[in-house]
């Protein structure tokens, strides 16, 4: 008997593990194929010199599964099906910051952006799949 519960704690413990994965995989798949078109548009802002790194969570109708604390941001993605939502992680990991991108004539302009965490205290939200 004793077992059997570990076993299907195990099964239970995989099962959970393997779905909290799904929005990284869909976050990295997207990263990889769209990320050289947004690598140096983090400085649109006009704050962020240099970032850590940089993940792609939505571009214009594929969306990974992140929830977002901010309902406004989440309007935002939610309606326009041509945006690209992008987190970008500040370099020394300082702030995490997500920008959501508009394709015009000339390629893509930042339209809004909204700051998800800060070492310095301005904003502590949080986001999943979580990036720190």
């Amino acid at each position: 008997m004793r077992k059997r519960v570990v076993i299907v704690s195990i099964i239970i413990f995989i099962i959970l593990v393997a779905i909290l994965a799904i929005p990284y995989i869909q976050v990295e798949k997207l990263t990889q194929k769209y990320g050289k078109e947004f690598e140096k548009l983090y400085n649109q802002n006009g704050f962020y010199e240099d970032i850590e790194y940089f993940k792609i969570l939505k571009y214009k109708d594929i969306n990974a599964c992140v929830y977002y604390p901010n309902e406004e941001i989440k309007r935002y993605i939610q309606q326009d099906e041509d945006s690209v939502a992008v987190l970008y992680v500040e370099e020394n990991h300082s702030s995490c910051a997500v920008y959501i991108f508009l394709q015009d004539a000339q390629g893509w302009k930042l339209e809004k952006w909204e700051t998800i965490w800060s070492f310095s205290g301005s904003s502590d939200g949080i986001m999943w799949p979580y990036y720190f």
